[in-house]
């Protein structure tokens, strides 16, 4: 970073560049903290140097509000989410990375314990997505994905298994990012699965998530966390059954 901007200058777009790859890096080590004050300061330098109404500070706003909810600030981060989402619809962003954006806002929203709002979200995000000619795979684990685990927040818990197993039985993932996102969406099924009073299925489904989160180095806090939780929970009701 230091070396981009005695290159260009400290508010140059080059070092919002820079500067928004090693917040990503940050992120991915938990260094939330650190990844936020970076995220702000790339959305302030493209906002001036493109426009507060360009896509470019939009995208940027989406990254910064990804880094809030995962710090757990919710509510600036939906607020911030909803700007970089009124930007995209004004700019007329491609269709597929609306309802992107749609997905991870919806995700904040059940995290916030409005469930839903989130399926609104989604909804709204389904039928954009239903109108292109096609949807890749991962995008529709991140809506679908999104969607089991809002309805299952609602107590819509069968709607929620019946979508979960759908994915699960979907094509295999072919990058990262779709195995991260199939990641997710296993520990939501073991926990539907152990809502149902099925804790072997759901014991292995924790197991597939964590075996998978390795192989591809996923490490990020909140979901080993939520994995290390259920993995001990269904592990502990196991050891209970007759």
């Amino acid at each position: 970073i230091a070396a981009s901007e005695r290159l260009f200058a400290p508010s140059h777009p080059e070092v919002a560049y820079d500067l928004n790859a090693y917040a990503l890096h940050l992120k991915t080590q938990d260094r939330l903290s650190e990844a936020e004050a970076a995220l702000r300061r790339v959305a302030d330098i493209l906002a001036r140097a493109h426009g507060e109404t360009s896509l470019k500070h939009g995208y940027a706003l989406a990254n910064l509000a990804d880094a809030l909810a995962r710090g757990g600030r919710l509510a600036e981060a939906d607020a911030t989410m909803a700007r970089a989402l009124d930007i995209a619809v004004a700019a007329n962003a491609p269709a597929l990375r609306r309802v992107e954006l749609m997905a991870v806002r919806a995700d904040m929203q059940r995290r916030a314990g409005d469930a839903r709002a989130a399926l609104r979200t989604l909804d709204a995000a389904a039928r954009l997505a239903n109108a292109q000619s096609s949807i890749p795979f991962a995008v529709r684990l991140m809506v679908d994905g999104a969607a089991a685990s809002a309805l299952y927040a609602a107590g819509e818990i069968e709607e929620a298994a019946r979508l979960a197993a759908a994915l699960l039985a979907g094509p295999a993932p072919t990058t990262r990012e779709e195995e991260a996102n199939l990641d997710v969406v296993r520990l939501h099924a073991a926990e539907i699965a152990a809502r149902r009073g099925d804790i072997d299925a759901a014991l292995a489904l924790t197991r597939q998530a964590g075996d998978s989160a390795r192989r591809i180095g996923l490490s990020e806090g909140a979901f080993v966390e939520a994995w290390a939780t259920l993995t001990a929970r269904h592990a502990w009701r196991a050891a209970q059954a007759p």
